[in-house]
């Protein structure tokens, strides 16, 4: 990966992540290959439609892959939602879905923002890793 990559830490809101007993970790890559700097959220939403993390305002400027962690989720089914941070409506949304913990204990959720002939793109993966 070209660039500088930079860490940064989601931010607990409801408590439940982090917790001791859990068994989930999280990391959402965001890779910034466009021209221009992009501004990202990340929430992240249990089953029951609660929010229980969520990071916004983060600016990613091109050549940089922003690394986002998080540990200690219960075993439960979660949205990750990866958007434009941007005033008005978002100019993009990624979303993917992560249950079963136990067989997928640790998601990886991957963005690449590029740029191809003047069309900007949001390339998602993800992968389950061992801890």
């Amino acid at each position: 990966m070209a660039g500088t990559t930079a860490a940064g830490t989601l931010v607990a809101l409801a408590g439940c992540v982090g917790s001791e007993d859990g068994i989930g970790d999280l990391t959402v890559i965001v890779t910034n290959v466009d021209e221009v700097t992009h501004t990202i959220a990340v929430t992240v939403t249990n089953q029951a439609g609660d929010v229980v993390e969520s990071l916004a305002g983060e600016a990613i400027e091109p050549g940089i892959a922003r690394t986002f962690t998080s540990a200690g989720y219960p075993d439960d089914t979660y949205q990750v939602a990866v958007e434009d941070d941007r005033e008005g409506l978002p100019a993009w949304k990624q979303a993917t879905r992560w249950s079963n913990l136990a067989a997928c204990p640790s998601l990886v959720f991957e963005l690449r923002l590029t740029n191809q002939n003047g069309i900007r793109h949001v390339v998602p993966s993800q992968r389950c890793e061992s801890p």
